[in-house]
């Protein structure tokens, strides 16, 4: 299943041996390993395994050192390390409560509500009943609790930068090459950001950044809030932190949308940054017999991938009527199957996913049905801009709006918005317009110097800059893209 190898880690799963590797997170190391469930759904307890690997769902909930609830995909695998499965009984591979999927027509939503009220003296008994057989999370004992004691940092800085993908790396470069002191917050536990691309480059513009002597890191870190009237807020673990700067660059990247289909919850079924960020940061490889379903011609992209990696694709089921050409042409040309102008219709399997039932887009009666045999669906459906701190910041900026031509953005590239004291803030890369690697790079260069001219006033030799970088993002002449639109 690997790719790569490094350094092997040891550590136990639900009482056996498990091994890893270093650089690994736990829900890398159980995939590898062959763990396909990693949590059970609460009302019905259906199977659930890694998806977004990146911290969005709860998919891959687990306990870990007695914590519970915790994000798999996100905690790095130290050595020793004590993983447990959470709901299922007798085991989470084996969950005798799955039956209750099988009569979800006798459970409507709320019926516990509805149901169990009366006698009133009975509700209690029915809630610890309930309770007992829903999938949740066990709260620790007082003596398992191996919580540190709650911490608080406060912190100073010319930039701060909210995201280490390419636009926020450049955005730190470009700031500290002014001279400024750039503090850089990011939610992985390695600089990059998004996988779907050039992992070679990322690499590069993050081994770059570490060299920064004025550059101060906070991964592993979650920024939560910035109200525009106060310090930008993170944590880490049981630690608070505040950073008061003079401008803030807003650069977190888009979220992935899933898919809708019938059984989209298989263990399986993987956004495709997930199954790319597997592939590039952990050399995991999420399947060995691969469907890949697509909007964009990022999800071409990806079957691209996943067939370098060693991956059989079955075929590439795209949304689109003209399915991507010229680059489904390439696909085609190394014997990969492309069914334009299909759906996903449903997901087949039980504990994990073994074949996709795929139909035409617009219900032609002509066309066939087919079903694909798979142990790995991965989806690309497109994305959205992550924008949410800027809806705190200014409650104006970088609002998405619908209209005529599509989904726009108010905030274009590295425009300046103002937060409500002043400060400013530059948004750049996917946090204002889908676009491509160099498009992310050059908006958060522009954005670093920008921030640094807004700062200490600039001179000659950084307005030519500046001005260099915006031509270069000019030239580059790139459409936004929204939703499904492609590349």
């Amino acid at each position: 299943m690997r790719t790569f190898t490094k350094t092997p880690l040891a550590f136990t799963y639900d009482g056996r041996r498990v091994e890893g590797q270093d650089g690994d997170t736990v829900g890398s190391a159980l995939h590898a390993a062959g763990v396909r469930i990693f949590s059970r759904s609460l009302q019905f307890h259906r199977p659930r395994g890694l998806f977004c690997v990146n911290g969005r769902c709860v998919s891959c909930a687990v306990r870990i050192d007695g914590h519970p609830h915790m994000r798999a995909c996100t905690v790095r695998l130290e050595s020793g390390m004590t993983v447990e499965s959470e709901g299922g009984w007798p085991s989470m591979s084996f969950d005798v409560w799955r039956a209750l999927d099988f009569f979800h027509f006798l459970f409507p939503p709320g019926f516990q509500y509805r149901f169990f009220i009366k006698p009133r003296w009975m509700f209690r008994i029915w809630e610890r009943m309930l309770r007992q057989i829903a999938a949740h999370a066990a709260v620790p004992s007082p003596a398992e609790k191996h919580s540190s004691a709650p911490s608080y940092l406060k912190e100073t800085a010319d930039v701060v930068v909210v995201g280490g993908g390419a636009a926020g790396l450049a955005a730190a470069s470009a700031a500290c090459r002014q001279g400024l002191r750039v503090t850089l917050i990011d939610d992985n536990t390695d600089l990059g950001g998004g996988a779907r691309r050039s992992p070679e480059a990322l690499e590069d513009a993050a081994h770059e950044a570490l060299a920064l002597k004025t550059l101060t890191l906070h991964l592993d870190t979650r920024c939560f809030a910035y109200y525009g009237d106060g310090p930008v807020s993170a944590f880490r673990g049981n630690t608070l932190i505040e950073v008061t700067a003079k401008a803030v660059v807003i650069a977190t990247g888009a979220y992935e949308r899933p898919m809708i289909f019938g059984n989209n919850d298989l263990p399986g079924i993987f956004l495709s940054t997930g199954a790319l960020r597997l592939l590039h940061r952990y050399g995991v490889r999420p399947g060995t017999h691969a469907v890949v379903a697509a909007t964009t011609d990022d999800g071409i992209a990806t079957a691209a991938a996943l067939l370098d990696a060693g991956v059989h694709v079955e075929a590439v089921v795209d949304a689109r009527m003209h399915g991507g050409a010229p680059s489904s042409q390439r696909l085609h040309e190394r014997g990969i199957r492309i069914l334009a102008g299909y759906r996903i219709e449903h997901a087949r399997g039980l504990g994990r996913i073994r074949a996709v039932t795929v139909a035409p887009c617009d219900g032609h009666q002509t066309r066939a049905v087919h079903t694909l045999p798979c142990d790995v669906l991965v989806t690309c459906g497109g994305f959205q801009p992550a924008n949410e701190l800027c809806f705190q910041a200014t409650s104006q900026g970088n609002f998405l709006m619908e209209g005529a031509g599509g989904w726009k953005s108010l905030a274009q590239g590295e425009r300046q918005l103002a937060a409500r004291d002043g400060t400013p803030l530059f948004v750049a890369g996917n946090a204002a317009r889908i676009g491509s690697l160099a498009k992310a790079r050059l908006e958060g260069r522009i954005a670093g110097l920008a921030a640094a001219a807004e700062i200490a006033g600039g001179g000659a030799a950084l307005a030519d800059e500046l001005r260099r970088e915006r031509a270069a993002l000019a030239a580059l002449a790139e459409p936004d893209r929204w939703e499904g639109e492609s590349a």
